[in-house]
């Protein structure tokens, strides 16, 4: 169980990190065979490339965890009431947007899968980064969902405080 709350906490972070830096090591290596050894790899760019594909996919599901999704919030702040019923909208609305990304996805991958390409400069199988969307999509789907069920415990925490206050 604590391995499972361990990884609940943790696993967008460290996968986060971890991109970040392979980023950053490749671009740092790159830039010293450039202008060191006058010999650039034609490969880092590429690899950089995909990587952020897959953090930016990963980061998704990330700032779901931590509420810090993008939204223009014009209405709330104008209707601080219909705060929680647009934030429960929207949020189905993205859960039902990952959904289809999730079908969508497993029909790509299926079909990198069948027929298989090659990147052009790292020669990296194509179905590594189409994955990152579908990956993303379904922990960003884990993510609403918990989102959901811990709003859900929270109003019926309340509901159960209003009943005994009275």
């Amino acid at each position: 169980m604590k391995v499972l709350k361990w990884i609940d906490k943790y696993f967008e972070e460290i996968l986060l990190a971890i991109l970040l830096a392979a980023i950053t090591l490749i671009m740092f290596f790159q830039i010293i065979m450039r202008f060191i050894f006058s010999s650039a790899q034609p490969w880092p760019e590429e690899v950089c490339r995909y990587l952020f594909v897959w953090l930016s996919f990963i980061g998704i599901s990330y700032s779901i965890k931590c509420g810090n999704s993008l939204k223009v919030d014009i209405i709330e702040t104008v209707f601080p009431k219909l705060k929680k019923p647009l934030n429960f909208i929207a949020n189905i609305v993205f859960l039902a947007f990952c959904v289809v990304i999730v079908y969508i996805g497993f029909g790509a991958v299926a079909k990198m899968l069948a027929h298989p390409q090659l990147s052009p400069a790292a020669s990296i199988p194509m179905w590594t980064v189409y994955i990152s969307f579908l990956i993303g999509a379904i922990l960003s789907i884990i993510r609403l969902i918990q989102l959901f069920i811990t709003e859900f415990v929270e109003a019926r925490k309340r509901k159960k405080e209003l009943t005994e206050e009275i």
